[in-house]
């Protein structure tokens, strides 16, 4: 037997490197908003990786809490084709 789990009252993150481009439509990126429109918000609105050719933001954090306030900050901490 499945037994419904009750999620009220939980808080859900999503995050990390999902190779989807939310600077950029597309069918895939289509599909994820609608995924996330059930309560989550992406908390990452600054491009993540940058080239000599190209920007996006493919590293997102996502959070079912609507109230938390603030989005989260992009850095570059020199290491990685990815800011942090």
């Amino acid at each position: 037997m499945i037994q419904k789990v009750q999620a009220r009252n939980k808080w859900l993150i999503l995050r990390g490197d999902w190779n989807i481009n939310f600077m950029q439509e597309s069918v895939i990126l289509h599909d994820v908003r609608d995924l996330l429109s059930h309560n989550l918000v992406n908390t990452v609105r600054s491009p993540t990786r940058l080239t000599k050719d190209m920007v996006s933001l493919i590293d997102v954090i996502t959070t079912n809490k609507d109230s938390i306030g603030e989005l989260a900050t992009v850095m570059d901490l020199g290491y990685s084709d990815h800011k942090e």
